[in-house]
């Protein structure tokens, strides 16, 4: 039996109209057919504040302090109020891999963000937040902070908890506030159209736009598996099993976004028409080294993520 499809085709491309306000972005976007405006922009929202990947510290070690319930002498702050503050960093990494960022400092005075030192992939975007304040000439504050990347909220396991690590729970997402709201639109003389309204407020490690897009692309990889991936089965009677037909499930692109890659690298890459790694092997290094906004370290990066890949499809064929 043939069965016949209707394709709805979009009557107008829907647009982004971009509106900033400090750490704030409000995204217009549309329009879209009259009811589309709310299934969207709740699937959008939800996508926004769980799904986006970001850095954050995940472990903490201070000189001389064995656990959080400790005081360091000359240190106005405990060390419960020094973790809160610590929490409060926003790191822009540009590397998937976990990095160690380090702080030697000694008074008297402030104690800041931007005096932390950080290796080749990470960078502090708020350097004048105050961390903690030290009394005098004598009082030192030495620590080693570990930064990962990663997604979502995660709650730490005390438990596996050593004397001197004191282990942080991590807010990765990067996103911390979405709203949004259906408003009517028209063009020319078709009234009766949806437009979202989003007001999305960041960290400040990635942009409202760029969030948009790669929640965009998160639920736009859930979606094909639905459009042209499912396995169909045709089900007959007993007496006619011999004749049973199961379709064999076409290999379903592995994109970009299922790795833990800067946001950057993914989006340039897109803008390049980059988004899977089918695209990535077909590219090959000279044209990857020319995309706008990809340089040599993240192209190291990229390869590095491909052979792990490669070597571990290998190994499960």
């Amino acid at each position: 039996m043939v069965l016949f499809t209707e394709v709805y085709v979009l009557r107008f491309e829907p647009k982004i109209q971009i509106k900033k306000e400090e750490d704030r972005e409000v995204l217009v976007v549309g329009p879209f057919e009259r009811g589309l405006g709310h299934t969207i922009g709740n699937g959008l929202r939800r996508t926004l504040l769980s799904y986006l990947p970001g850095a954050a510290v995940t472990e903490v070690i201070i000189d001389g302090v064995p656990h959080e319930f400790s005081t360091v002498p000359g240190l106005r702050e405990d060390v419960i109020e020094l973790v809160l503050n610590i929490k409060k960093i926003i790191f822009k990494m540009e590397v998937a891999k976990p990095l160690i960022v380090t702080l030697d400092a000694t008074g008297p005075g402030e104690v800041k963000a931007g005096d932390l030192k950080c290796p080749t992939g990470i960078e502090v975007l708020n350097k004048d937040m105050v961390l903690a304040h030290l009394a005098d000439k004598k009082s030192r504050l030495k620590m080693e902070l570990k930064v990962e990347f990663g997604r979502g909220y995660h709650l730490v396991d005390q438990q596996k908890s050593k004397v001197g690590l004191i282990l942080v729970d991590a807010d990765f997402s990067p996103v911390k506030t979405v709203a949004y709201r259906v408003e009517p639109a028209r063009v020319g003389r078709v009234t009766g159209l949806d437009q979202i309204v989003f007001d999305i407020k960041t960290d400040g490690s990635i942009t409202a736009l760029e969030a948009l897009k790669e929640a965009s692309g998160v639920l736009e990889e859930h979606f094909a598996l639905l459009k042209g991936d499912i396995e169909v089965r045709e089900v007959w009677h007993e007496d006619q099993v011999e004749k049973r037909v199961i379709p064999q499930k076409p290999p379903r692109p592995v994109y970009l976004e299922e790795f833990n890659l800067p946001t950057r690298l993914t989006n340039a890459l897109r803008e390049a028409g980059i988004q899977t790694i089918e695209d990535v092997k077909k590219a090959g290094l000279e044209k990857l080294k020319k995309v706008k906004n990809v340089g040599p370290k993240s192209v190291e990066l990229l390869t590095q993520t491909l052979g792990q890949f490669l070597q571990g499809e290998d190994r499960s064929a």
